[in-house]
């Protein structure tokens, strides 16, 4: 296998092959001489084809499409899904025919049922370890910079972010190029949701939107606050590498007090996100803080 595709990516572009061929997974097991619960494997992002099965694979391609070679699954989606006759806006799938999966069957919406047609796409454009950065549950001024991960599982794509303000585990999904974030804190078992923007078709640099949960005190409320996603790298496909990464992003968890120069510590997008105003006469921007709503008063 390519060492350049990863086995999230890799996921979409099989998706992408059988869109284009109209094969079943059966079908496609059949012309690369396997189980179809490898093929299976393959599309859910679970597992990567050996270097045999590859071979086969592509010679199986090949017949089908001309010109089609071992050195096309290097390609980008957008470039891959042009390789094989797509039009690249395939690399973002439509809605036709789709019926919810995984995650997708609880809830039974349309969104959802896109998400799930378009499961490999999805898994290979989002799946990674990120920065989250978002304002301190304090409300003192502080930014909170977070390790979060993305990662497929089953037909599902799950997240986690932790720490020791405000930990997360839960499942995203896109939609309209919108990623929609639901998780539960522990050991509150508090929800949280969040929707954040990104390309349909690209792996997103920078996620820039909004989260909301609830403050835990003497007197709950809920809160909503400016958030964002930054990139940092994408999965290696190997689970004991990955974990061992995610622990060395868990360490460089930290706060950027409201003392501390923003512009300086994250770069002028991401302070300018978070600022408050403008820089007038030398005196800096306030910082996004939280929008709290209290009970009502019986």
């Amino acid at each position: 296998m390519p060492k350049s595709v990863e086995i999230a990516e890799f996921a979409g572009k099989i998706a992408l092959v059988a869109k284009r061929l109209n094969w079943s997974r059966s079908r496609l097991a059949q012309a690369v001489g396997i189980d179809k619960s490898l093929v299976a494997r393959w599309m859910k992002g679970a597992s990567l084809p050996t270097a045999n099965s590859l071979m086969q694979l592509t010679q199986a391609v090949g017949r089908e499409i001309a010109g089609f070679s071992a050195a096309d699954w290097d390609r980008a989606p957008v470039e891959f899904a042009r390789a094989v006759g797509l039009d690249p806006a395939a690399a973002a799938p439509s809605t036709a025919g789709a019926e919810p999966a995984g995650i997708a069957e609880d809830a039974m919406s349309i969104g959802l049922a896109e998400f799930a047609n378009g499961f490999a796409h999805y898994a290979a454009m989002l799946s990674g370890f990120y920065w989250r950065y978002g304002v301190s549950p304090r409300n003192d001024g502080a930014i909170l910079q977070r390790a979060l991960r993305i990662w497929p599982d089953q037909t599902a794509l799950r997240y986690e972010t932790v720490s020791v303000d405000f930990p997360m585990r839960g499942y995203c999904w896109a939609h309209r190029s919108v990623i929609n974030f639901i998780g539960q804190q522990p050991p509150h078992g508090i929800v949280a949701f969040g929707k954040v923007n990104a390309s349909g078709s690209a792996q997103p640099r920078l996620l820039t939107g909004v989260f909301c949960g609830e403050i835990v005190s003497n007197e709950r409320a809920v809160f909503a606050t400016k958030a964002a996603l930054q990139f940092v790298e994408r999965l290696s496909g190997d689970p004991r590498v990955d974990e061992r990464r995610w622990r060395e992003l868990i360490e460089g968890n930290r706060r950027i007090g409201p003392e501390q120069d923003l512009r300086a510590m994250l770069g002028p997008e991401l302070a300018d996100f978070f600022a408050l105003g403008e820089e007038r006469d030398g005196a800096k921007p306030g910082r996004e803080r939280l929008y709290v709503a209290r009970p009502a008063s019986p």
